[in-house]
């Protein structure tokens, strides 16, 4: 496509930089983050694996675990064996899986209940979920300005579509998943920005399907 006015170039470059500068440390901090609540041992489902590189990288410090990854249709290539899917239901039998891994997923979608629950159908234990929540516009604000690097610039959609604390466990409650394991404790962006842009606003969490 023309682009008379150069956007097209600065966006390759502003790319270029990022992945460059900033998208081998968001893998290094997520692998930090997930470590403690993935499991020794056991099949995991990466739903919205992207390329693939977190779950190859937990699977190389974690060797009992196997990782299949499923997203939709893209020209990237997957570290992980990986299906692709239509974005609504997962191609896998009920309980295919001890657990689902949705990393920094569902905020990115307009709607997170069609996910949540096929991620429940498709678990045999439960869900391994990292996303962001806020309490205050501010919050809101800063979560926006967070994601837009790493997102927009690459075409990924994003709606900005995040959720307080008190709406996170009523979609869970609603969707009879027990929370376990929650920690928002994460120093994200290092002794820096983290006290700038850190503040709680990014969780990890074990939610476990109830016993039949």
């Amino acid at each position: 496509m023309n682009d008379p006015l150069g956007i097209r170039p600065l966006g390759d470059a502003f790319r270029a930089a990022y992945n460059f500068l900033l998208r081998g440390r968001r893998l290094r901090k997520l692998t930090e983050i997930l470590l403690p609540i993935v499991p020794e041992a056991g099949h995991i489902l990466d739903l919205g694996c992207g390329n693939g590189d977190l779950a190859a990288a937990l699977q190389a410090r974690r060797p009992g675990l196997v990782f299949t990854g499923v997203d939709v249709p893209s020209a990237r290539v997957c570290k992980i064996p990986c299906t692709f899917y239509d974005g609504s239901k997962i191609p896998f039998p009920d309980a295919s899986f001890d657990y689902v891994m949705l990393i920094t997923v569902l905020h990115h979608t307009d709607d997170f209940r069609p996910i949540l629950k096929e991620a429940r159908r498709v678990a045999r234990k439960g869900i391994i979920l990292h996303d962001q929540k806020y309490s205050t516009r501010l919050d809101w604000l800063k979560l926006a300005i967070i994601d837009w690097p790493g997102n927009v610039p690459f075409g990924v959609y994003t709606p900005y579509n995040y959720k307080t604390r008190p709406e996170w466990l009523a979609l869970y409650a609603e969707l009879d998943l027990q929370e376990r394991n929650f920690n928002d404790d994460i120093h994200f962006f290092g002794w820096f920005l983290n006290p700038i842009l850190g503040q709680r606003l990014h969780f990890v969490s074990i939610l476990d399907k109830p016993s039949p």
